[in-house]
């Protein structure tokens, strides 16, 4: 059943209602209303006779004629005059040959008068008024008056009352289904819109009605989640096609070597070079897959983290200390700022792989780098973590696609040099997965720097202090005082903000 036929259903179902009740108490005043002045002409009427019965304390009996047929009021009237034992002494009307009333009645009437429903003649209704004739109590005047008219202005009144109330329920019903036709056609106009866009339609939208009102505000949600559902078909599409063309490239280099060392005459020394290769191909395609495989957890929020608290400075100083070779290579100057301890609940391997992401990402694409700052800072109840860098920095249109898969900060560079453009996004799966959030920012002294927050329930009181360690020297202050932010971009906010 429709909403339409739904909402007619109920105003009419509602209008039976009110019109039954109202028609019920309307007739029923109506007919009490009758009724009372039926009595009050019979009390005006027993009044009047009663001043024209002679006085029976001059005799037993009361004349007949003192009831005469110009008495009645009409020709359905009844007038009868009864003793105790309900003998009629006076008749006039029809149906009066006998008592009207019974002897236990005639004995109430002593005490108060009595109003009573019987039926005369042919079961004519009819409203009589039993009161004593004389002061004795030993007679008694019943008069009455047919209640046809009556019934008959009941009658007519409760066919008319039923008839308008059906006539308002056909009213409302066509009004109801009227209303909600022209209420309802816009979603109907949205629902056959919808029906017709596809999944390449990218730039199609419902159409807003030109009311402010529920549907309207239906409509702009409705396309603000069509819009959304468009950047996720998107974002998948150009997900599957850059993975892809990554994966297609370790696997054609593979299948190269693999076909070069299949040539007869190779010497052992050039299959084994072939081997070291391959295997560095298959190594690449490896990592890449865990990689993808992690974002696609990341996506699904099903990342399987072990949370143990442990010191993460600890985490830090082990991982930049693994990284050395890759630094002295490079000819860059690392710097660990940190205090002595700085406890969370965090998640050892996912941790560990967010430095290094952080630390390859700043060595890939920091350009002219000679000097990485990394920095640990309790903060209430995170933890932040701080990678910058006093390279190029950022391009300012990359900042806003910084944390998206496949995103490079040079297009230019090759894959071999520049990588897959998985490592911020990496980094930004894990930081949701430890419930944390992730910036990216350029500083005003040069160079880019990113921000890991880790919320964690314990953080340990800060004591800075030095250490002879190659890869650590401790500055006082935080590098974000150091150098302030030239502009910066949070993952999953909607904008750039400058400071």
């Amino acid at each position: 059943m429709t909403i339409r036929q739904r909402l007619v259903l109920f105003f009419s179902g509602v209008t039976i209602v009110a019109a039954s009740l109202f028609g019920y108490i309307f007739v029923t005043e109506f007919a009490g209303g009758l009724r009372h002045s039926v009595l009050a002409s019979l009390q005006t009427r027993t009044a009047t006779l009663l001043q024209r019965l002679p006085d029976t304390a001059s005799g037993p009996q009361i004349a007949q004629g003192s009831l005469g047929v110009a008495d009645l009021a009409e020709s359905q009237d009844v007038t009868q005059e009864l003793t105790l034992g309900a003998k009629v002494l006076v008749a006039l009307g029809p149906g009066t040959d006998k008592p009207l009333v019974g002897p236990a009645t005639l004995r109430l009437a002593r005490r108060s008068p009595q109003v009573l429903h019987i039926s005369v003649g042919r079961r004519r209704t009819t409203f009589l008024l039993l009161v004593t004739a004389t002061g004795q109590g030993d007679t008694f005047l019943v008069v009455g008056q047919s209640l046809a008219t009556v019934d008959q202005a009941v009658s007519q009144l409760t066919m008319a009352v039923s008839v308008g109330g059906v006539l308002a329920v056909l009213a409302t019903a066509l009004a109801a289904w009227f209303l909600a036709g022209r209420a309802l056609a816009p979603v109907e106009r949205m629902r056959r819109e919808a029906s017709h866009i596809s999944a390449r339609d990218s730039d199609t939208a419902l159409s807003v009605p030109p009311s402010n009102d529920e549907l309207a505000r239906l409509a702009v949600t409705l396309n603000d989640l069509l819009g959304r559902l468009h950047a996720a078909v998107e974002r998948e599409r150009g997900f599957s096609a850059a993975a892809s063309h990554e994966l297609r490239s370790p696997l054609a280099v593979l299948r190269a070597e693999l076909q070069l060392a299949a040539r007869p005459g190779r010497s052992p020394e050039y299959l084994s070079e072939a081997v070291r290769r391959a295997t560095g191909e298959v190594d690449r395609v490896i990592d890449l897959a865990n990689r993808l495989l992690l974002i696609s957890q990341g996506d699904e929020d099903v990342v399987h983290l072990e949370m143990v608290q442990v010191d993460v400075r600890d985490i830090v100083q082990d991982t930049l200390a693994s990284q050395s070779q890759k630094f002295e290579a490079a000819g860059v100057s690392v710097s660990l700022h940190a205090p002595n301890a700085v406890r969370a609940r965090v998640d050892i391997v996912a941790y560990r792989r967010i430095v290094e992401n952080l630390v390859e990402n700043a060595l890939r694409h920091a350009g002219s780098l000679h000097r990485l700052d990394v920095g640990l800072f309790p903060e209430c109840t995170e933890v932040r973590l701080e990678v910058a860098d006093d390279g190029a920095g950022f391009p300012p249109d990359f900042l806003p696609h910084a944390f998206e898969r496949f995103s490079r900060a040079d297009p230019s560079r090759s894959r071999q040099s520049g990588g897959a453009g998985l490592g911020l996004s990496l980094v930004a799966v894990l930081a949701r997965a430890h419930g944390g959030r992730v910036q990216a920012a350029n500083r005003l002294g040069g160079g880019a720097v990113v921000r890991v927050w880790i919320p964690t329930t314990y953080v340990a009181e800060v004591e800075l202090s030095s250490t002879n360690d190659p890869t650590t020297a401790v500055a006082n202050g935080q590098l974000s005082q150091l150098h302030p932010d030239r502009e910066v971009w949070d993952a999953g906010d909607s904008r750039a903000t400058l400071s």
